[in-house]
């Protein structure tokens, strides 16, 4: 799992203690919290325990299984409780949302970066012609 600039949410430390893959521990105040109860799939964003809607980027944090109604981390695939699958449909079409978003920024980026080069490709051949 790859996390980007985690914070500690009691204290607002980084946090670079990943003491395993369900939990992180702050070196600075000693709080020990479950990411897969508080990390936001879609932002990366730990939120305080209990949590169900992202408090960065409002996304839900909880799936509810729809066989057994156990809340499960919204990152998992599979219910923890009776191991059936999550609505792979909500799956995927979240996955290729943040897909296509990073694609188009990518992509804009692209095209900034063509923009400025011929601008200063065309000043340079208008220096030219004017000498």
């Amino acid at each position: 799992m790859q996390l980007h600039e985690i914070e500690c949410p009691n204290c607002g430390a980084p946090v670079t203690d990943l003491s395993d893959d369900k939990h992180i521990h702050c070196q600075f105040c000693g709080t020990v919290l479950n990411i897969y109860q508080s990390l936001c799939p879609n932002c990366q964003f730990i939120n305080p325990e209990g949590t169900r809607f992202c408090t960065q980027c409002g996304d839900s944090v909880i799936r509810v299984c729809p066989a057994c109604k156990h809340e499960n981390w919204a990152g998992v695939e599979h219910c923890a409780n009776c191991g059936r699958i999550l609505d792979m449909l909500e799956i995927m079409t979240k996955s290729r949302g943040r897909d296509t978003r990073a694609r188009l920024e990518q992509q804009q980026q692209e095209a900034l970066a063509i923009k400025v080069r011929e601008t200063a490709q065309a000043e340079t051949r208008m220096e030219h012609f004017c000498q």
